[in-house]
């Protein structure tokens, strides 16, 4: 019996020296590598710290380019609705009609436009509608404007009336119309004492043209 106690003993003692010694190994072996963890890490966090500026990077560059994108859209916006306005100044014209005699009389213009209104010296301007009567002469010889800056599409009667009679005879009216892109001429019509005629029709289109319509198209008051 102490003979086997005895072997165990040593057994034992040996095992103990046995883990002791790997003991110290992985400790002196740990001690060794540690510098080369402490470098991997550092190493590691300089990646990182560089991607995450690479990143900011990127991020930055895209934001600056979606914001060029966004003022590219904004200008090509700008650009449409100036298109559009500039088609649209276009498609509008201004109008000015002129009649003229050359007696003392006094002949009255009357206009009637697209919507009924009529503009003549008792009424010059119509509130809500464009256009006014511009110049009224009591006794010529003379003459007599309407205009508006912006002739809305439709049908403007022109009408005549010899209001006074100062000489005997005859009053010739003649009449032109202008409008941007140039001049039409009326036709020419002779006034007996207190007549009223229709010296012309103008139609404007939705382009802004300007046509002549027979002088029945007109509809005076």
């Amino acid at each position: 019996m102490r003979r086997r106690n005895r072997e165990l003993n040593i057994f034992s003692m040996s095992a103990l020296d046995l883990f002791a010694s790997a003991m110290g190994a992985f400790m002196i072996i740990a001690l060794i590598s540690l510098p080369y963890y402490l470098k991997t890490d550092h190493s590691l966090m300089a990646e990182a710290n560089r991607q995450r500026e690479v990143a900011n990077r990127q991020r930055a560059e895209a934001e600056r380019l979606m914001q060029e994108a966004e003022d590219a859209r904004q200008g090509m916006r700008e650009y449409e609705q100036r298109a559009l306005a500039a088609e649209s100044q276009l498609q509008r014209t201004f109008l000015v009609v002129l009649v003229t005699w050359s007696t003392r009389d006094d002949v009255d213009l009357h206009l009637v436009d697209p919507a009924g209104a009529t503009f003549w010296f008792q009424n010059r301007r119509n509130p809500g509608r464009p256009g006014e009567l511009s110049e009224d002469v009591i006794q010529g010889p003379g003459n007599e404007v309407w205009q508006t800056e912006v002739a809305e599409p439709g049908l403007y009667s022109v009408c005549i009336h010899r209001y006074t009679t100062r000489t005997s005879g005859i009053v010739q009216v003649r009449g032109s119309v202008f409008h941007k892109d140039g001049r039409l001429g009326l036709s020419e019509v002779g006034l007996t004492r207190n007549q009223m005629a229709a010296l012309g029709a103008v139609e404007v289109d939705e382009q802004g043209n300007v046509f002549l319509r027979s002088p029945h198209s007109a509809s005076c008051p």
